[in-house]
């Protein structure tokens, strides 16, 4: 098991808390949620920051300074709190339980960057944000754009030279989208992601994504990419079905790895075997 800092120690027993806190209460109001990603952030020694794109503005927290620019890793939220209830979608997609954060503050060095969703942790009515916008267009073009827009942003801002893609269940879904459209990622990493929303609604029985791209539909196109996609073995919420076919719309790519992970779900407790998890991918990859 690769050596945990003290403040990695600390921030995974903040997380532990959060995690309690966040199941304590039915739906946290924003301001609670804003506070529990603030909390993460200040315990890590990260910082939020702002950037305007064309049609959004992007909330990202980062370190207050980036230890290595050559390949920086950027941490993909999930969708966040789309709906309250099956039938009711939510005001403000702020997430309860910032998993992708979580994932973010313990990377082992400060080479690493968090962005939030669209319509996350802002104020929706100062935005151009639409309840669609994290409900059935949640991977719609102008979404990817954006986060693509906001990675170029990051890229010149820092110098970066090469990008590490790490997404959260929906997350996944962007990371991919936003891959096939980029020549600069060298690695892709989705945990939990929902890489074939298709076959996820279907399988839910909820309301197909209509106005939203499908990373299934250009898996070809990252064929010469490494990627890694860990899956949660009790993971009942975006099961393996969701990778595999994934990983078959891909032509069965040799740069695919489909990592099933024992004793985890879709929400829990992908933060204490992080890590390790991240250590094994990069490892591979140096091969």
């Amino acid at each position: 098991m690769p050596f945990i800092r003290p403040l990695k120690l600390q921030l995974l027993a903040v997380i532990s808390l959060c995690l309690h806190l966040s199941s304590c209460s039915s739906i946290p109001e924003h301001d609670a949620r804003l506070s529990t990603a603030a909390s993460l952030a200040k315990i890590a020694g990260w910082e939020f920051d702002n950037i305007q794109t064309s049609t959004y503005p992007i909330r990202i927290i980062r370190p207050e300074h980036i230890s290595n620019t050559e390949r920086v890793t950027l941490y993909i939220e999930g969708d966040g709190l789309a709906w309250v209830s099956r039938s009711q979608p939510s005001l403000n997609p702020t997430p309860i339980n910032p998993v992708g954060l979580k994932l973010a503050v313990l990377h082992p060095t400060n080479s690493a960057i968090y962005i939030a969703r669209p319509c996350q942790y802002i104020t929706i009515e100062s935005s151009n944000c639409e309840v669609r916008d994290w409900t059935s267009a949640r991977f719609s073009p102008k979404i990817i754009t954006a986060i693509n827009e906001a990675i170029s942003a990051l890229k010149v801002r820092h110098n970066i030279k090469s990008i590490v893609l790490v997404g959260y269940s929906g997350g996944g879904a962007i990371a991919a989208l936003v891959a096939a459209k980029r020549d600069d990622i060298s690695m892709l990493i989705t945990v939990a992601g929902n890489l074939n929303h298709k076959i996820w609604t279907q399988l839910h029985r909820v309301s197909p994504l209509e106005n939203s791209l499908n990373p299934a539909d250009i898996a070809d196109r990252l064929n010469q990419t490494p990627q890694w996609h860990f899956i949660g073995e009790q993971d009942d919420v975006i099961p393996a079905v969701i990778a595999e076919s994934y990983h078959k719309s891909s032509g069965y790519s040799r740069n695919i790895k489909l990592i099933t992970v024992k004793n985890v779900d879709h929400h829990c407790c992908w933060q204490g075997i992080w890590p390790q998890l991240w250590a094994q991918a990069q490892n591979s990859s140096l091969k």
